[in-house]
């Protein structure tokens, strides 16, 4: 079982400080067609003492904290715009580099206080994907949310017994209540079932809240009695099912996302313990398939070298992306030509495929870099950083990944963020 983030980083000892991404502060937000809002502000007190020291996301699954996969898939999936609700050590949610909402009451209010903080972002403006953050899952699970129509959606799994059995043997026990109407609705959510045939499905905690329904649902909330008691729970700590049980009485048109299978929830050491076993066994799959951890090496592999050219005076990137991909150390040539591309990104933020040497000028006749080659290029500088760990490597794909290479946007970001990720922890 992993209990170190250092799991995912190929050699933890650093000779210099590591740049820090800003932990950014949720506010204005930019005209997009879906956003996200992880919650992830909780403890975990059933996962101490991994908790001790981060969030209950910051978790790690098979190598990879649990909000860096769900990031992953948010992004892989076209959602770009993604926010945390952070609140316990909330600051070890920074290398993340997403804006972030607070919840300061995080230890005595629930999931739906956790979203109010972030209310800012329900301005109408983009449909608003919220996400427990003790989840993962597949890209499937997303694709299906997405294209579920309704006032509000919510993601349900149809063969929740098979992650059930899994997790626990007496899984009865633990499983909430999930009908449906006849015309597809959600009728019911989140409550102790009489049998298991008021059960036909399991809310997994990932809702899609449309855009157009934004003002009438702030409305809403805005209404509740402060006084009243939510399915035993007094309002500051109402689940997130009891919300989307007072909307769906109150005549919203609930619809269901159903899947089946292809996700996980990790809230227990057990649920840890029997997700490694079983992603050791081969097993895990059956359940849902993980991503593995990408590296450095592998993501520049992707790109086929250029034939060798027969021309000391000309630095091509893709010839020295290879290069720095096959190599054991870092020479004084290389780590200078880092230096001068460094720059390249970072002021101009342009990017060509070739440069003469020594001056560095960007040899306009062979083109700007591909997005395959750009990401093929930062891939070589972290491996340049694991080779001689200069954190000016690492913080050169940092800048290049949040905006300072525009021409062009570098493909595999997802992965390449997840590799730095790695890094910075």
């Amino acid at each position: 079982m992993p209990q170190s983030l250092h799991s995912c980083t190929a050699n933890p000892v650093i000779a210099a400080p590591l740049p820090q991404r800003p932990l950014k502060i949720s506010s204005h937000r930019t005209d997009t067609m879906v956003r996200a809002i992880i919650l992830a502000a909780g403890f975990g007190s059933r996962l101490m003492p991994l908790t001790k020291d981060r969030p209950k996301g910051m978790v790690a699954l098979a190598g990879l904290p649990l909000l860096m996969r769900q990031v992953s898939v948010l992004r892989n999936g076209g959602v770009e715009e993604i926010s945390l609700v952070g609140g316990y050590l909330s600051e070890r949610l920074a290398p993340l580099g997403l804006p972030l909402a607070l919840n300061p009451q995080y230890d005595s209010t629930n999931m739906v206080e956790s979203l109010m903080s972030a209310r800012h972002l329900f301005d109408g403006k983009a449909d608003i994907i919220m996400a427990y953050g003790d989840i993962v899952y597949e890209a499937g699970v997303l694709e299906t949310l997405l294209r579920t129509e309704g006032e509000i959606a919510v993601t349900a799994d149809k063969k929740w017994q098979a992650l059930w059995s899994a997790r626990m043997e007496d899984y009865a026990s633990d499983v909430e209540t999930f009908r449906l109407r006849h015309d597809g609705s959600v009728a019911e959510l989140g409550r102790r079932p009489k049998s298991l045939d008021e059960v036909e499905a399991q809310y997994i905690g990932l809702v899609k809240f449309p855009a157009a329904c934004h003002a009438r649902l702030m409305a809403f909330y805005d209404s509740l009695d402060r006084n009243a008691v939510f399915d035993g729970q007094p309002f500051p700590k109402m689940y997130m099912t009891s919300f989307i049980q007072q909307l769906i009485d109150a005549g919203w048109n609930v619809r269901p996302a159903l899947i089946d299978g292809g996700w996980l929830e990790v809230d227990t050491l057990e649920d840890l313990h029997n997700y490694e076993t079983l992603a050791k066994e081969g097993k895990l799959d059956s359940l849902c398939r993980l991503a593995p951890v990408p590296s450095p090496r592998e993501i520049a592999a992707r790109i086929q070298a250029p034939a060798p050219i027969d021309n000391s005076a000309i630095c091509d990137i893709r010839a020295f992306a290879a290069k720095l991909n096959t190599s054991e150390n870092l020479d004084e040539v290389s780590i200078r030509r880092l230096d001068a591309l460094a720059r390249k990104l970072e002021i101009a933020g342009t990017l060509f495929r070739q440069y003469s040497l020594p001056d560095m000028k960007a040899v306009e006749a062979a083109g700007h870099a591909s997005a395959e080659e750009a990401g093929a290029l930062l891939a070589a500088f972290l491996t340049a950083f694991d080779l001689a760990k200069d954190p000016r490597h690492l913080n050169t794909v940092l800048k290049a990944l949040d905006g300072s290479l525009h021409t062009p946007r570098p493909a595999f970001a997802s992965e390449l963020d997840v590799c730095c990720f790695c890094r910075l922890t």
